[in-house]
């Protein structure tokens, strides 16, 4: 199993799973909102000049992202996935086709519904279709805000092609970081893909940014400590 590591602000982290028993070799994307405003050409430029493996989380059913994925593999890189909150109506075929073989459709859950189940149902199966994992993205404020919500929330719609993503900014304002290896535990296969950024235990937001208040502290550590 490959876990990938999804980057906010392009600071980089590392997550293991404890019960994956291949050579953990992961792979390194940056979060597209942490990127500045640039052309895709000069966008995957710079993504390779600073090592990525590609870049995740494009926001929204992004009318550009054949365009982008085209760009992104004629240099080398990889477009994983498209991030967009979940809605009665399930995502259409043609809105994901560019990430067949590979990509991930992220799904934040604003309000639970029986029609958000069956359409979250409707994705995974479309999805598996084309060979792209659907994630559920914990986001604080929305009705799934918590890794246990989301896999509540996986068990119910019951599909295998379903699992949940790791946010840690998300995870450090909805629980406790005491129990974050716990949670990342519990996710086990379930875990699809780990979001992660430079912050401490004191960190407070500021506008769109983040402080480190005690640099020994960081929570990402906790997440190596998987490796």
């Amino acid at each position: 199993m490959k876990i990938h590591c999804l980057l906010l602000s392009l600071f980089l982290s590392l997550f293991s799973p404890a019960w994956g028993k291949e050579e953990f070799a992961p792979e390194f994307y940056a979060f597209f909102n942490g990127l500045p405003e640039l052309s895709h050409q000069k966008e995957a430029e710079l993504l390779k000049e600073l090592g990525y493996d590609g870049i995740s989380q494009i926001y929204g059913r992004d009318e550009g992202l054949a365009e982008r994925v085209e760009v992104y593999e004629k240099a080398g890189l990889k477009v994983l996935s498209v991030y967009m909150p979940a809605t009665e109506e399930p995502v259409k075929p043609q809105a994901v086709q560019p990430l067949a073989n590979g990509g991930f459709i992220e799904l934040t859950v604003k309000k639970k519904s029986p029609e958000i189940v069956a359409s979250l149902r409707k994705t995974a199966a479309m999805a598996a279709e084309l060979n792209i994992k659907v994630a559920l993205y914990p986001h604080f404020g929305d009705d799934i805000a918590t890794m246990d919500q989301a896999l509540a929330l996986v068990e119910e719609v019951n599909h295998p092609n379903l699992g949940v993503m790791f946010n840690l900014c998300h995870f450090m304002r909805s629980e406790s970081i005491d129990d974050l290896e716990a949670a990342i535990e519990k996710a086990g296969p379930l875990l699809f893909s780990v979001s992660t950024q430079w912050c401490g235990l004191g960190w407070k937001r500021l506008g769109d940014t983040y402080s480190v208040s005690r640099p020994r502290d960081l929570p990402s550590r906790a997440l190596a400590k998987r490796s």
